[in-house]
């Protein structure tokens, strides 16, 4: 079954907003076997809305809409969709009961729980704006999903309800399948001709690539087939391209550096302390958004200032005046100094220049040093040069940070446990 999602709200048409929504849903219906066939944008038009929906019903018997349930004068969704269907907004005492129990005697109560006659409600765990779901009115067969746009609101109605609806209402054999595969320190031109030549042998497959910083993401896609047959001719696909490229692949649950160089931590019990400059926390920020971070990171020290770098990492005063704060000379000196404070089994250090300015010829906008230092050995640093704005200079860093300091780990571990 195709389906449309259309997102609402000015916030997103011009640009203010990212649609992750849109994304979350994409995925969920790829989990359940329904199929994405559009994404929508519009703004909180009552006219736009409404010929959106309509549009949409045009084309799939399932839409998804988000935004615009909520209690102020730009939200028009459930107004426009009460219109569509031809169904009034009624009381509906179940939502009032479930916002009171949730949220208290909100002010918004009564507006909130002015609900489309007949419509099945989603209620919503994190906020006041319920989703529903309608199936009948002038479009018949047709049904529509109606979320709330706050992303973590419509992230728990997807995962407490929606998802488990949609399991139990599309039971679908043949339907679209995904097998993602990740690969670092490689680029679309290094794995885009095997690719091209596994097309030509398998006909029936998709296939995709998807760059990002420091990985290169393979998507191998089969439409309308059962399960066993898609594993069958991905799983000797899959065969052909790790024999090819074996080590540069890694399988995380979400495909991301993050969850690579957190999972290899764990596995090998180390500890972990970082020092930064230039990323001003980010790289600390990035691991411990995965659960269990605690296990192995000991903390992190964020010395923007030479002062910092001084007091804090113990970074000496004629390493910081003859090769100045963004050096090999000064990370390999904060290593040391996180070593000596956390007792950690590795430290890591970065420091660099974000720009716009700040360059020199020496030393231009985008220059990054980068250091890793297991206890009692000697460090590993590399400098290196991103172009780009301020923010993509930082992740960009980040994200080699962790591929790079990955492949040294696991290189010098296994060394360790060759010798």
């Amino acid at each position: 079954m195709d389906v449309d999602i259309i997102s609402i709200g000015d916030e997103v048409l011009y640009g203010y907003t990212l649609n992750s929504n849109a994304s979350k849903l994409s995925k969920a219906l790829l989990e359940v076997g329904l199929t994405p066939k559009r994404h929508i944008v519009v703004g909180d038009d009552e006219k736009a809305i409404r010929q959106a929906i309509g549009e949409a019903f045009k084309r799939s018997s399932l839409v998804i809409v988000t935004g615009g349930l909520g209690p102020t004068l730009d939200d028009k969704t459930k107004q426009v969709i009460s219109e569509c269907f031809c169904k009034r907004l009624v009381y509906n005492k179940k939502v009032a009961e479930w916002i009171r129990s949730h949220f208290g005697e909100v002010s918004t109560l009564v507006n909130q729980s002015m609900q489309i006659k007949g419509a099945e409600m989603l209620f919503n765990s994190q906020g006041t704006a319920s989703g529903f779901i309608v199936t009948k009115g002038i479009f018949r067969k047709k049904r529509l999903i109606a979320l709330p746009g706050v992303p973590q609101e419509l992230s728990a109605l997807l995962a407490e309800q929606l998802i488990p609806w949609m399991k139990e209402k599309y039971s679908v054999k043949k339907r679209c399948w995904i097998e993602p595969l990740h690969f670092l320190r490689l680029v679309e031109a290094d794995i885009d001709p095997f690719l091209r030549a596994l097309e030509e042998e398998y006909p029936s497959l998709v296939f995709g690539i998807y760059p990002s910083y420091s990985k290169v993401s393979v998507h191998i896609g089969a439409k309308k087939c059962k399960k066993k047959e898609f594993l069958r001719t991905t799983n000797e696909v899959k065969e052909k391209l790790l024999e090819r490229f074996k080590d540069f692949y890694y399988d995380t649950p979400h495909g991301t550096l993050e969850e690579l160089f957190h999972a290899f931590c764990l596995e090998n019990r180390l500890t972990v302390s970082i020092g930064e400059s230039c990323s001003g926390g980010a790289l600390s920020s990035s691991l411990v958004q995965c659960p269990g971070a605690s296990s192995y990171f000991l903390g992190g020290v964020v010395a923007y200032s030479n002062e910092a770098k001084k007091d804090l990492l113990g970074v000496k005063e004629k390493t910081l005046e003859k090769y100045g704060a963004v050096s090999i000379e000064t990370t390999e000196e904060m290593t040391e100094g996180l070593l000596k404070k956390f007792s950690s089994d590795i430290a890591l250090a970065i420091s660099g220049i974000l720009g716009p300015e700040g360059g020199s010829s020496e030393k231009p906008v985008g220059t990054v040093c980068m250091t890793i230092q297991f206890r009692d050995e000697r460090p590993f640093s590399w400098q290196t040069h991103f172009q780009g704005t301020r923010e993509v200079i930082c992740e960009k860093a980040i994200k080699q940070f962790l591929s790079e300091g990955y492949f040294f780990l696991k290189k010098k571990l296994g060394s360790w446990q060759d010798a």
